[in-house]
């Protein structure tokens, strides 16, 4: 950086990240992206049920976290194979925090191919375990896009708030990858909550009017019915998680004196 340099004094002229022109910024009725974009639900901020900054318990990878970053950047540095800034991670007091200490991750070449499958298990577990989310998502009309308004070139539109908002779609400079996730999962919420309501209507159809039977007097059963024993029943679990064991590494692997820490990292 140049002596005396600062950005509010730059000369240099601003380069509109839409329409990749000089003079304005994206969002503004001077770019020739410039629109307001309806039906879209904006996801930003740690208020936001939607974000991964919410703070709220969620239980995977065999750990309870304080939000679903927590989740996701622990799950970072185990599948790193760096156990120790993973705890550090998990004992962070907000998400801003575990975003700050996940910059010490210095990820592996293929850790883009696994990032994904990660965020979904993230996400999944957190539509089963945290009403505010699963509410907030049901409460989205089908027709609505969603959309992380962060910088995030990956997983947001990499525009602010009000830029996303005043911005065609296919000029946001980013992938909006966790937008598209949240209406996957929103999709088969409303599919759950549509067959929920079909079942219950046919029991109240079933159940009123002329269709109820008077009661009839039954002569008691010859045999005995036999009660079913507890240790009978079998639990089958059909969540969409990832097993923790996926990421946890042998004792000479997790062992700090093999893995010092790694340096610092831009990647998120």
């Amino acid at each position: 950086m140049q002596s005396g340099h600062v950005r509010s004094r730059c000369r240099n002229e601003t380069v509109c990240k839409a329409c990749k022109k000089s003079g304005h910024v994206a969002g503004q009725p001077a770019c020739s992206e410039y629109e307001q974009v309806k039906n879209i639900n904006i996801v930003y901020g740690s208020e936001c049920a939607l974000s991964n900054f919410y703070e709220c318990s969620i239980k995977a990878f065999g750990v309870t976290h304080r939000s679903a970053e927590h989740a996701y950047q622990y799950a970072k540095a185990i599948a790193c194979g760096q156990p120790e800034i993973a705890h550090q991670i998990n004992n962070a007091q907000n998400a801003i925090g575990a975003r700050k200490i996940s910059k010490l991750i210095k990820p592996p070449k293929d850790w883009e191919k696994l990032n994904t499958d990660v965020m979904k298990t993230v996400v999944s577990e957190k539509s089963k375990q945290v009403k505010e989310f699963s509410d907030a998502l049901l409460d989205i009309p089908e027709s609505s896009m969603i959309v992380e308004a962060t910088h995030d070139l990956f997983w947001g539109s990499g525009l602010t708030s009000e830029q996303t908002s005043n911005t065609k779609c296919d000029s946001w400079p980013g992938s909006n990858e966790m937008g598209l996730l949240l209406c996957d999962v929103a999709k088969q919420l409303r599919a759950k909550s549509k067959d929920f309501q079909i079942v219950t209507t046919s029991r109240s159809t079933r159940h009123s009017g002329s269709n109820v039977r008077k009661p009839t007097k039954r002569k008691p059963a010859k045999t005995p019915v036999k009660s079913v024993k507890s240790s009978d029943v079998i639990t089958r679990s059909s969540s969409l998680r990832m097993r923790a064991s996926d990421f946890l590494l042998s004792d000479s692997e997790t062992n700090p004196e093999t893995n010092p820490t790694a340096e610092e990292s831009d990647n998120g």
